[in-house]
Order: structure tokens, then sequence, then C-alpha cells
């Protein structure tokens, strides 16, 4: 049998003596089922055994087992087979993560991790696209953006994440609203592809990689810090604003309308990011809004709540009520309601 083959059976749970029966099977299926003792003649094992290896595999569902005296055995289709291996890791995987979680969490992973590789960073942004629940921000390079197109698209939908992406591109990726931020620099005079991505209020990843092409970085780094990803999101946040902002102002809409409909889109984004809910669980302290001076009452132009923003962005909507959908950015960026 395969060396390769051999292998790839073997991290799916099967023995060496399993594997090559398996195998044995297969090739015996265009002969229909086959008794333990014709199996054994042919590969030349001994009947016992073989007969004992074959009962353990039709009890894990590798082989289909016919007849009596003798049993007939038959192997099962390698896409059935296979499947089951994986489906009885995944619960073996959930109830240990389950009894762990039972003893304790671990400590929280607050480091900053370096990222060596192209193919290193590319790995960890998919991951972290994998995880994304609430809300996605990414400003990259247009080949970069272009490169995780399935993965925005799969963030979307699959898990009803709101995806914004900012990049010198043009482009049109299905449920990823993409602004083209043409102040940008030319990619031309850029040091290399860059990508900065922020992922709900857990995660975020910054990289440069080298304008040459190849595996090689100029820099690159994913954090889980509350600190960091507070500042990348944010930064981020604003940019993609401000890119709106001047897309309606370039558009001829006017001042006001324009400031309402960024204001909408940055109410929403806040919304999303749960960040009070991130702080208290990094034991930040309590972000008291400024008071007025004279009256001791929240200032107006204080930091706001996010029931706060959650108010201000439903006000917004209700005001667009009625109105045609390409008067407000509200309709894009709200999040749908899970039913």
């Amino acid at each position: 049998m395969d060396r390769e083959l051999a292998e790839a059976l073997a991290l799916l749970g099967l023995s060496a003596a399993e594997a090559e029966i398996y195998v044995a099977l297969l090739q015996q299926g265009t002969t229909g089922p086959v008794s333990a003792y014709k199996l054994a003649q042919t590969m030349g094992r001994d009947p016992a055994n073989t007969t004992k290896v074959l009962s353990a595999m039709s009890k894990r569902g590798a082989v289909r087992v016919s007849g009596r005296r003798p049993c007939l055995y038959a192997a099962v289709s390698p896409e059935d087979f296979t499947g089951r291996l994986v489906a009885n890791v995944r619960a073996k995987q959930q109830l240990a993560v389950q009894l762990l979680r039972e003893i304790g969490e671990p400590t929280r992973d607050e480091h900053v991790h370096p990222l060596t590789s192209r193919a290193e960073v590319m790995d960890t942004v998919r991951r972290l696209l994998g995880e994304a629940e609430r809300v996605v921000l990414l400003d990259a390079a247009g080949e970069l953006v272009n490169e995780l197109a399935a993965d925005l698209t799969a963030a979307a939908t699959g898990r009803d994440a709101t995806v914004l992406v900012k990049s010198t591109a043009t482009m049109d990726i299905p449920r990823v609203q993409i602004r083209c931020d043409q102040q940008e620099l030319a990619p031309a005079r850029a040091p290399g592809p860059w990508l900065r991505l922020a992922i709900d209020a857990t995660s975020c990843l910054e990289a440069l990689l080298h304008p040459a092409g190849g595996d090689d970085v100029l820099f690159g780094q994913w954090s889980r810090c509350p600190t960091h990803v507070f500042l990348v999101h944010r930064n981020l946040a604003t940019e993609m604003a401000l890119a709106d902002l001047l897309e309606l102002l370039h558009g001829g809409t006017g001042g006001d309308l324009a400031r309402r409909r960024t204001s909408e889109r940055a109410a929403v984004v806040g919304r999303l990011a749960t960040w009070r809910e991130r702080w208290r669980e990094a034991g930040w302290p309590a972000y008291e809004p400024l008071r007025d001076a004279a009256t001791g009452a929240p200032s107006a132009t204080g930091p706001e709540s996010a029931a706060e923003m959650e108010t201000a962005a439903e006000a917004a909507a209700e005001a667009q009520a009625g109105a045609d959908p390409d008067d407000s950015l509200q309709f894009i960026y709200r999040k749908r309601r899970r039913s």
C-alpha cells in the first residue's frame, strides 16, 4: 500500500492492519462482497486475525456485512467512511472542550504574535475571518482583497457578519461593502501590499508584504490584546467613515446629509463591536462620560455608551423610514436580526 495513503488513514484513526484490509476490500469492489477467508488468502494474512479485524471495522462503519456462514464483507464508500470518522473526532473534540472548560479557563492570550511569511499571514487572516460573528473591518491592497474574496463572502453569508472593506481597487464581492479610497497612495508608491484587519472586538492583524512577491514579509503581527484591538478597530472605522464621507461629497451629496449618513455608519459599527462587554472582560475601569461643569449632567459631547449608540442608530433608521433606500447607508450596514 502507498505510504502516503497509509499515513492519511492512520491520521483518521485506522491501525495499519485496518488500513491494509480496507484498501484490499476496495480493490475487491468490482467482484462484490468477499468472505474473510477468501480475503485473507488474497492478502496472505491469517484468516482468524482477518476475521477479528473485519469485525472491529464493521462496528466502526468501515465495512458492510451481509450473509451468514460465511459472512461477506464489502468496503463502505471512502466519502461515507471518512465522513463518519471526522464526525466522531469532532464530537470527541467538543466533549473534551466542554469537560476542560468545567475545570477552568486558560489565561487570556494578550500577546502580540509575529507573522514571518506571506503564507502565515494569509492563513491567519482566513482563520480570524472564520471566527467573525458581528463585524469585519479590512483595509488591504486590491490583490489581497481579491485573494480573500471567498472568505469575506463566507463571513458575511454564513455567519451574517457585517463586512466592510477599504481598498484602492474597485471590485464587487457578494455581501461585502467595499469603499474604493481614491485618496490612498497608488499601489506602485506603497512599500508593498498591505493588510489591516479587525474582527469583532476580539482580534486584529497588521501586515506589510514584500513588494517583490514571494513568501517574504516586511512586517506582520496579530493579537487578541484588547488595547491593541481597540486601537486598530478605531483607526480602521475612522478611515472608513472618512472614505464614505469623501465619496458622498465627491458625488455631490450636501454636507448635512453626508454627515448624517456617515454618523449612521459609525453608530452601527460601534454597536456591532460591543466594546463595553470586551472592556469588562479585560478588567478595564469604567469609562464614565464627561460631565457638564455647571450642571454635573453627562455632557452631550462626551463618549457615547453602547446603549446610546444603538439608540442613535435606531433613531436614524426610523428617520429614514419610507425614504428612498439610496438616500441612506443605514439599510446597508444594519445587521439583520436572527430568526
